[in-house]
């Protein structure tokens, strides 16, 4: 469902840039909760597969690795937070 979820707010940010409409909350948005639910996942590949999961030998601690670089870049996901607060009209939390 995660999936899913995360292909169509991808598609929607990607539909509004089409149209040349506004969006960067759209596209924010998609980064941070996919970013979210992908290390979610590596996350329970590595407790599904015990200690194979964490060793070398095997791609999960790869996968692992590599999803949380997502919520770090290119921007982090306290940030992306921050930016789509402010564009609800929230103050600003920093």
């Amino acid at each position: 469902m995660k999936l899913e979820a995360a292909r169509l707010l991808t598609y929607r940010a990607a539909r509004l840039e089409q149209a040349g409409q506004p969006s960067g909350v759209a596209a924010t948005t998609a980064k941070c909760l996919t970013s979210e639910w992908a290390v979610e996942s590596a996350d329970f590949g590595i407790q599904v597969l015990g200690g194979y999961g964490y060793a070398e030998e095997f791609d999960m601690q790869r996968y692992w690795r590599d999803a949380r670089l997502y919520r770090i870049g290119p921007i982090s996901n306290e940030m992306a937070r921050n930016y789509v607060g402010e564009s609800l009209g929230l103050p600003r939390s920093f």
